[in-house]
């Protein structure tokens, strides 16, 4: 009986130290450092800075009109109106938000500011539509035939006109003709060389 409880006594001694031994392995590799709790681990996003995405929205572009260097007259003196419509002006009234050079007959020149949206595709000015107008300022589109009440003094009749728009960097600029007995083509070389002149003098 001495023996076998001497044999009990060294297994449970051996069985012992072999759990010992293992404990001591485990802790010595770190086992010990794997009890990490859910609670431990990031459930939300990490604070380092991400990228805004990127925006669909194209950036807004400045739209200058002629309006802000000043009269219309700078642009166009009574002299090179005469020119262009082919007889003596006889007023030219002009400020900041339009200019026109006008004869006793009727007949007048107007600038006045344009618009982008005179060049999108099948734009209309009046019913009209605009053709893409090649060799003057970034794009131009003539309009001929616009019917629109005439600028003309106290008139309030209704007037054909022609009109070339035009885009020179971000200004935007129409050159109104109201020469009745002069053909589309007539007209637009003579709009195109107002236009030139004025897109010169542009600041």
């Amino acid at each position: 009986m001495v023996n076998r409880g001497i044999r009990l006594s060294l297994k449970w001694l051996l069985l012992a130290t072999v759990l010992a031994v293992g404990a001591a392995l485990l802790a010595a590799c770190g086992g010990d450092d794997d009890t990490t709790t859910p609670t431990d681990v990031a459930t939300t996003p990490t604070d380092a800075a991400t990228p805004a995405p990127a925006s669909d929205t194209p950036a807004a572009t400045l739209v200058v009109t002629p309006a802000d260097i000043g009269s219309f007259c700078d642009l166009v003196t009574p002299e090179e109106a005469d020119i262009a419509l082919g007889e003596f002006i006889t007023g030219f009234p002009c400020g900041t938000l339009d200019g026109q050079w006008q004869t006793d007959s009727g007949l007048y020149l107007r600038l006045e500011p344009g618009s982008a949206e005179d060049f999108e595709t099948g734009a209309e000015m009046e019913g009209v539509v605009g053709v893409p107008v090649a060799g003057i300022g970034d794009e131009a589109a003539w309009f001929f035939g616009v019917q629109a009440a005439s600028h003309h003094f106290d008139s309030d009749e209704t007037v054909s006109l022609g009109v070339l728009s035009l885009r020179q960097g971000d200004v935007y600029l129409r050159v109104m003709l109201n020469l009745p007995a002069v053909d589309s083509a007539a007209q637009l070389e003579i709009a195109k060389g107002v236009a030139a002149t004025a897109v010169d003098r542009l600041p």
